[in-house]
């Protein structure tokens, strides 16, 4: 995998052969308000229409914040339209190891099931290996 960038908040992994793109939260992403975990998402957005990846994974192994209501529905619409329109086959969710923070991840993903007729597959996984495993298994 090839970094793409690597910030105080997240780092972003391409593998161009497989066509992975990896999104990793960084223990200070804890400290992102609301406007700059908006921002943060939105370059997120536009490396995924850049790159056109098939597969996605969101680490979000070191992140602890609670998304807000507001924040969990605006994080799930550019997310969905974005893998939408790249035309994504499965996105791979790498569970916070902090408990609120996990429910309130998994709640967002949830909310996406619900909102939408998701046309790619999403499982959650402890880590990038088994979640690479299944992309290309």
């Amino acid at each position: 995998m090839e970094e793409i960038l690597n910030n105080n908040y997240i780092s972003i992994l391409f593998d161009e052969q497989n066509k992975i793109l990896e999104v990793s939260a960084k223990p200070e992403s804890t400290k992102l308000t609301d406007d700059e975990l908006k921002e943060t998402n939105l370059l997120v957005v536009d490396f995924i229409k850049k790159l056109q990846p098939k597969y996605y994974i969101a680490n979000n192994k070191n992140f602890e914040n609670v998304y807000s209501v507001d924040i969990q529905q605006w994080v799930i619409t550019i997310f969905v339209t974005a893998f939408i329109e790249v035309g994504i086959k499965k996105t791979a969710q790498i569970k916070p190891q902090e408990f609120i923070a996990s429910l309130s991840f998994e709640q967002v993903v949830d909310d996406a099931k619900e909102m939408y007729q998701l046309p790619f597959e999403t499982k959650y996984f402890d880590n990038t290996e088994d979640a690479i495993h299944w992309f290309l298994n």
